[in-house]
């Protein structure tokens, strides 16, 4: 009796958790704040995306990545 009730209650909040995630609103890449010509930004976060999705799109449209081997010293080895 327990064991079913601790299953429903499982599926009941994995069914609760898929529905909160296709139903929450995509826009938040669009929200990027305005900065300076020539400024560097520097954006991190999770952003929540297992495929490329719409924020990866709205990231590679407003900014430019960088190469990190070529301020390495050694490119074959990362630091840390």
């Amino acid at each position: 009796m327990f064991a079913r009730i601790v299953f429903l209650l499982l599926l009941a909040l994995n069914i609760g958790v898929a529905c909160w995630l296709y139903f929450a609103p995509q826009s938040s890449a669009s929200q990027l704040p305005a900065t300076d010509r020539g400024v560097p930004k520097l954006v991190l976060g999770d952003f929540n995306e297992w495929t490329r999705g719409l924020a990866t799109q709205m990231l590679n449209e407003r900014l430019q990545s960088v190469d990190l081997r070529t301020h390495l010293r050694d490119p074959h080895h990362a630091t840390g």
